[in-house]
């Protein structure tokens, strides 16, 4: 058995002091607010400060610059965020909680998701269940009657296809083929996919949501006309090393995270991010050079107001 079978026979139970013909859900701790663990520590300041340094040779080099870029900000977002955890969730899991977050918050679907759980303790409960049955039990996430319909075509395909709902050897077929696979069931898209692909089998796929998209773009990497499926491919390639799955959820997870808290939509809080040095946006904004400058005269004078 190889090491991706062992992770998600681990996460589905059948190695965790669980019953594989108990077809029960493993348990979780469902108090937590969703499905990423705490981050670890972020690295050794000596370590962020060698990417950093090695980047500014690459560009020096005349090295591709966007890959020395990348480099840069991967370090730098990993001092500012740390360093992420493995999701909890098994293939399925995974996939089920991702198709109820289709816009919808995290806390939200991640609740909606227990709510589920505790509704029908097995995923043959739930495919077997009335469409109406399962929208009562995730009702709180936006669309719960297409969300409910698609749920329960889907463990029904997997069903179908494999004799039985496991998503496990999706961990040790070939990715391309994987990736093919899942975006064969109703309501499976690139990210979807790449979600179910990373976060549970640990493969090195990007999935490039929303906010990974728009604090790409401003960053540099991607052109603006550059749409988020077409993006994942471009973002891989320029990891530095793009063959390594903890590398690409750091990605990730952090270029979400500051996506959420730091470079919003509507108006980035440029003055307070730790990657402008290495932004085509903010060179492009001189009100948002000021608005920065400003702050820090203010923290260099002692002065808060």
């Amino acid at each position: 058995m190889s090491d991706r079978q062992v992770i998600c026979r681990y996460l589905a139970g059948a190695d965790n002091k669980h019953n594989p013909q108990d077809k029960s859900l493993p348990p979780i701790d469902t108090t937590q607010r969703e499905k990423w663990p705490p981050p670890g520590p972020p690295p050794d300041p000596a370590e962020v400060q060698a990417e950093l340094d090695r980047a500014r040779q690459e560009l020096a080099s005349g090295a591709d610059p966007l890959r020395a870029r990348v480099r840069a900000v991967l370090a730098l977002l990993r001092q500012e965020y740390g360093e992420p955890n493995w999701p909890i969730l098994d293939p399925v899991g995974t996939l089920v909680e991702i198709l109820l977050g289709h816009r919808t918050t995290d806390p939200v679907s991640w609740q909606a998701f227990n709510q589920l759980r505790r509704r029908f303790p097995t995923w043959e409960q739930v495919r077997d269940a009335p469409v109406e049955d399962i929208q009562v039990a995730i009702h709180g996430v936006t669309w719960p009657d297409q969300k409910a319909y698609r749920i329960k075509a889907v463990l029904q395909q997997i069903t179908e296809e494999r004799g039985s709902i496991d998503l496990s050897f999706l961990c040790d077929m070939p990715l391309e083929e994987a990736n093919a696979w899942l975006q064969r069931l109703p309501g499976v898209g690139p990210k979807s996919a790449a979600c179910v692909l990373l976060f549970a089998c640990h493969r090195p796929i990007l999935p490039v949501d929303t906010h990974v998209h728009r604090v790409s773009i401003r960053l540099g990497l991607i052109g603006e006309k550059v749409s988020a499926d077409e993006a994942h491919a471009i973002l891989l390639s320029l990891l530095p090393d793009p063959t390594s799955a903890h590398d690409v959820l750091a990605f990730h997870r952090n270029m979400l995270l500051h996506g959420q808290r730091v470079c919003v939509w509507r108006d980035p809080r440029c003055y307070k991010c730790v990657l402008r040095n290495w932004c085509h946006y903010f060179a492009s904004h001189p009100e948002k050079q000021k608005q920065a400058e400003a702050l820090a005269s203010r923290l260099r004078s002692g002065s808060t107001a």
